[in-house]
């Protein structure tokens, strides 16, 4: 039977050592006090937890190391001679180069995919693009039927694309939540619930996705109605948000022009 090792049970690792072992695939995890996690996946019959890699079993035929950027060769170092010489060592970062890892371990590759992780939260693998890159054709068709039977979307590795990919996530992703958690916080402060906007939340996202972005803002900023960006501004008490709100109102208003002069 097919086995395989996750480095690392972060939000990433977590997940797709979830649906490795879903998929009847023995997978061994190494993570830090793993007596403590055991009953997050107790009914994964396929998963089991190590403490070291030392624990590992030496015919593991895929390593997948989810730690941190900065931290992967290092990881790579420490797994034994004998199985690095059998296995296929792929990250998954956005950003570093599929041949990372290259003198490193003689077999690597990347199984990168591009969404967001959190451990409490179920995780759909539909459509997800993976970006997948193996020197060794088995372990090519193997990171490819892993995201074929999770239902993602099995990509082959362009390191430039992925690359800007990951960056272009940063803003659609990371940076939008982080403007709902201020969002959420400020109402907090005044006593009103953050489920109201729920709702529009829900159809900003969907109308971005039926539509070219550009062509869906609306607001202030885009009406040029300075009245109400006054009033706005007015209304907050913490200069950084006052500066941020400025920024973005700019933002908005240059690229409603810039749009406009591609029109004419």
């Amino acid at each position: 039977m097919y086995k395989v090792a996750v480095i690392g049970w972060g939000n990433v690792g977590y997940h797709l050592s979830l649906e490795l072992s879903r998929q009847g695939i023995q997978t061994f995890v190494v993570c830090r006090n793993y007596h403590r996690k055991t009953n997050a996946s107790g009914a994964e019959k396929n998963l089991h937890l190590v403490n070291s890699i030392a624990e590992l079993p030496n015919d593991i035929e895929t390593v997948f190391l989810t730690v941190k950027d900065d931290q992967i060769a290092a990881a790579a170092t420490k797994l034994p001679e004998k199985m690095v010489q059998n296995a296929c060592v792929s990250h998954s970062s956005g950003v570093l180069p599929a041949n990372h890892l290259k003198g490193v371990v003689p077999n690597y590759g990347i199984f990168y995919p591009l969404n967001s992780f959190s451990r409490d939260q179920d995780f759909n693998w539909a459509g997800v693009p993976v970006f997948i890159e193996s020197g060794q054709e088995r372990v090519s068709r193997f990171l490819h039927k892993v995201a074929e039977e999770a239902g993602a979307r099995p990509v082959k590795n362009d390191d430039l694309i992925r690359e800007h990919l990951h960056l272009a996530a940063v803003f659609a992703n990371n940076f939008t939540n982080h403007l709902m958690a201020l969002v959420s916080d400020m109402l907090k402060k005044r006593g009103i619930p953050f489920d109201y906007l729920h709702p529009l939340i829900q159809t900003t996202v969907e109308k971005v996705l039926r539509m070219d972005p550009a062509k869906a803002q609306t607001g202030p900023a885009i009406r040029g109605d300075k009245a109400t960006l006054q009033k706005h501004l007015s209304n907050l008490e913490d200069e950084d948000l006052k500066t941020l709100y400025r920024q973005l109102s700019r933002s908005i208003q240059k690229l409603s022009t810039d749009e406009s002069d591609k029109e004419l």
